[in-house]
């Protein structure tokens, strides 16, 4: 078969085993790519049960992290090279894919026209390029974020359609969850909130604006103000 995974500590003897074996007994190449991943570390340590610093998707989720941050966390770091797992690094993952997520609902708003910009073409080339050497996640991760930021400093110059389709496609891959972002409905006392928090701020009573967004965050939605308004945003769970 053409690719065959395993961590480097299985390369000798336990994979050399497996070719004498598979090609004695039929005569064929066994595997056309190996790909052995380096091992994790845990804030600089051995990740063992035995220092008590193992950790589960569970662990993930009682911090209110979504477990698609951790995976976006290993592909940011070659699969050859040693990973440092700390709960800041994880945070910080956690954070890049939030602003992913939220440029896909603004992608969504806007009207599906226009053509691929040849900065964009060129974006394409270079995240399969990346992958196609060696698996260069850390570089395919870069250039999405470079398309995103390029997109935020002048959303004109690039086709939302076009973004859009590229994430997408780039999705096929990573696995990251691109398509399931759909706009979450805002309830009638959340939306009434923010109404009167505007309200608020035409009066120039910025201590009740202020408390009303302090109600809406501890409620779990933070609000965004842009050049066309208040956005609203439900923190992730």
């Amino acid at each position: 078969f053409d690719i065959h995974a395993g961590a480097i500590d299985l390369l000798f003897p336990h994979h050399e085993n497996e070719i004498a074996q598979s090609e004695a007994a039929t005569g064929k190449q066994f595997v056309k790519y190996w790909v052995h991943g380096e091992h994790l570390s845990v804030e600089g340590d051995k990740m063992s049960k035995s220092l008590k610093n193992d950790l589960t998707l569970r662990d993930l989720e009682t911090r209110r992290i979504s477990p698609l941050a951790f995976r976006y966390l290993v592909l940011t770091s070659h699969y050859r090279s040693r990973l440092n797992f700390t709960w800041e690094s994880l945070q910080a993952a956690d954070s890049a894919l939030t602003r992913i997520y939220d440029t896909i609902l603004d992608l969504k708003t806007k009207k599906a026209t226009g053509a691929r910009t040849d900065s964009l073409i060129s974006r394409e080339t270079e995240f399969l390029a990346a992958l196609s050497d060696d698996l260069n996640t850390p570089r395919a991760i870069g250039v999405i974020q470079e398309s995103i930021s390029a997109y935020h400093k002048n959303s004109e110059s690039i086709s939302a359609r076009a973004l859009l389709a590229f994430l997408y496609k780039a999705d096929q891959v990573l696995s990251l969850g691109f398509k399931k972002i759909k706009p979450v409905a805002i309830p009638s006392d959340i939306q009434l909130k923010l109404t009167q928090r505007e309200d608020a701020r035409a009066r120039k009573d910025f201590a009740r604006a202020d408390a009303l967004r302090a109600e809406l965050t501890h409620l779990g939605w933070t609000i965004e103000d842009t050049a066309q308004g208040p956005r609203l945003k439900q923190t992730r769970s």
